[in-house]
């Protein structure tokens, strides 16, 4: 049985949905769940009914009968089941049985011939004739209503679709060569996705890039109001660069953004190996440009990533002081609510967080939307109110399918993933990354994108033997830098393991050359210290210390620090324990005091 409502076809037998023709993923069990509603709209069904039709000989909780209702929902809207208090859920819908499945046309026909048919039985050439009559009508009526269809110049604007959710997308990604001080771009000679580029971009690089210098650019166009927003994503050797450009057409957003590739092509900036020196090569091109936004935002996303939490802040408060754009400032509080939460600042991140979705929602950018209602599950998960963040994270998944982005769905799904693991809901944990699985399956993603999902997988199933096996098999992985936190924390994990089980040979396997220098050199401090060989366990431990403060990585030149404060009892009496002391003191990261909280008290040293 096939049955239509709003702009969606369920077909009950395959378990296929689809919107406007277009497949929507449904994971298994909520397309059990809806067959049973549709099959049966009169009846109000038990939440016991519902578990023994669903998951027969399964023992789970009625929260997960309340998570797949709150998913259906998230797709038809809330209107589509109705709650009856203490008795159960109802389809609220109006209902039409399809007899044959995106085939309109056919279905036209066959309810003429139906009216027909009686005809038929009068068993004379006049019905005969009558009925061939009819049905020559009916065909030709159908060709010249199609015909009419599929001619634009006849198409009205006001009886076009809605673009404002969907992008308008170039084709191609084009290759960018900076030759003789002028930018060369041809496209791809192979067929690849824009999409492709936003979703995995360095895997992407490393697959269609000729040459080292060689930029890869992929663009996206929303509507917005009467104006214009050009998405883009330029992906170079080192670095990438992601943001957004509101213009008043498409011609001077194209025109923006081919400034800023002359720009940076001519500075080298794709090609600096140090996150630092690409701090400072960004500085001098703002103190030449001081006005331009580009510049100015991703100044600050880089020193978030160099860790230096308060300055990125104050950068951003100090550009909204200023008339920016009301597209400029929502980008501004989404990065203020990254960094306020990786600085513990919970209320502040709250109160970020919901301007900008104020913003994305009045522009009506449901890719930005979603993006937003992801950020904002961590600040009500961290608040412990676990069903709400569930429901954001429902409306954020929704907002990625609006806007045709499934990796967002994918990370909406992991992240409810791990909320219900939390929360105590193995269960819904392990549907929620087989939702991501399918997803990625049907959008054909890149493998890296399996990265994340090993590693809940990993935190779900804690010290086991399996656990460990998640996290082997991130580490066996090309590596990913889009990645690289879930890379590092997989080869600590391993290593740790290994060390647990004295294996020191395979301890050393988890040191990879992805691998930067001072985190290579603080795993070898590591082995050595649980050898009990501390002469060496030293030497790399203050390598390690040395390195990552060359090299600006704050968190590997802390936990080098605390680890030469934890082993000082067997150092010799040369060992200056307050220059690590201090240093621990000054540069401690709310995040990173957090999660060192123990090993801190332990040694006297915990202090916010």
């Amino acid at each position: 049985m096939i049955f239509s409502f709003k702009s969606f076809q369920f077909d009950c037998e395959q378990q296929i949905l689809t919107q406007d023709g277009n497949v929507i993923t449904l994971n298994e069990k909520p397309a059990q769940l809806l067959t049973l509603f549709l099959l049966d709209t009169a009846k109000i069904h038990k939440k016991s009914e519902i578990l023994d039709s669903v998951w027969p000989d399964r023992v789970v909780t009625d929260q997960v009968v309340f998570q797949n209702i709150s998913y259906l929902r998230s797709l038809f809207g809330s209107d589509a089941i109705k709650t009856f208090t203490k008795k159960g859920y109802q389809w609220q819908l109006p209902l039409e049985s399809v007899i044959k499945e995106n085939n309109p046309q056919n279905n036209k026909i066959d309810s003429v011939l139906s009216i027909a048919e009686p005809l038929q039985k009068l068993g004379t050439d006049a019905a005969n004739s009558f009925k061939k009559v009819i049905f020559i009508i009916v065909i030709f009526g159908l060709l010249v209503i199609s015909w009419l269809l599929l001619t634009p110049s006849i198409i009205s604007p006001s009886t076009q679709l809605s673009t404002n959710a969907q992008p308008i997308v170039e084709n191609k990604i084009y290759a960018v060569n900076f030759e003789n001080q002028q930018l060369k771009k041809t496209p791809l000679a192979e067929q690849v996705s824009n999409q492709t580029l936003f979703d995995s971009p360095y895997s992407t690089w490393q697959r269609h890039s000729t040459n080292k210098k060689q930029l890869l650019v992929a663009i996206k166009l929303y509507p917005v109001q009467d104006k214009k927003v050009l998405r883009f994503h330029i992906q170079g050797a080192k670095h990438n660069w992601h943001d957004y450009i509101f213009a008043e057409n498409e011609e001077q957003a194209k025109y923006q953004l081919n400034n800023l590739l002359l720009l940076l092509a001519s500075s080298n900036y794709f090609t600096i190996s140090s996150n630092h020196e690409v701090l400072a090569k960004l500085t001098i091109l703002i103190s030449e440009q001081p006005a331009h936004e580009l510049l100015s935002q991703q100044l600050i996303k880089q020193t978030f990533k160099l860790n230096d939490l308060d300055r990125a802040t104050a950068l951003i408060d100090l550009q909204l002081a200023e008339k920016t754009k009301l597209l400029r400032q929502g980008l501004l509080y989404l990065l203020k609510t990254n960094i306020t939460m990786r600085n513990k600042q919970w209320s502040t991140a709250e109160q970020s967080i919901s301007q900008a979705l104020s913003i994305f929602q009045e522009l009506k950018l449901p890719q930005l939307e979603s993006r937003a209602l992801i950020e904002s599950s961590w600040i009500y998960m961290v608040d412990k109110r676990f069903r709400l963040s569930m429901q954001v994270l429902n409306q954020a998944a929704s907002k990625a399918r609006e806007s045709r982005e499934p990796l967002l769905e994918v990370n909406a799904h992991i992240i409810q993933s791990f909320i219900a693991s939390k929360s105590g809901q193995t269960e819904l944990a392990h549907t929620q990354l087989d939702l991501a699985k399918e997803i990625i399956e049907l959008h054909q993603l890149s493998d890296e994108h399996q990265v994340p999902i090993q590693n809940n997988l990993g935190w779900i199933t804690k010290n086991s033997l399996n656990g460990l096996q998640h996290y082997q098999n991130i580490l066996n992985m090309p590596y990913s830098p889009q990645y690289e936190s879930y890379f590092h924390n997989a080869s600590v994990e391993v290593r740790n393991a290994f060390i647990k089980q004295q294996d020191w040979d395979k301890a050393f396997t988890t040191i990879k050359p992805w691998q930067r220098s001072s985190f290579q050199t603080l795993n070898r401090a590591h082995i050595f210290y649980a050898q009990d060989d501390f002469q060496q366990g030293i030497k790399y431990a203050k390598e390690a210390f040395n390195h990552a403060q060359i090299s600006h990585h704050k968190v590997d030149a802390l936990n080098a620090a605390l680890l030469i404060l934890q082993n000082s009892n067997f150092a010799n009496k040369q060992l200056n324990v307050n220059e690590y002391d201090s240093f621990i003191k000054q540069n401690s990261t709310r995040i990173w005091l957090d999660q060192n909280r123990a090993a801190l008290k332990k040694l006297n040293k915990g202090s916010d």
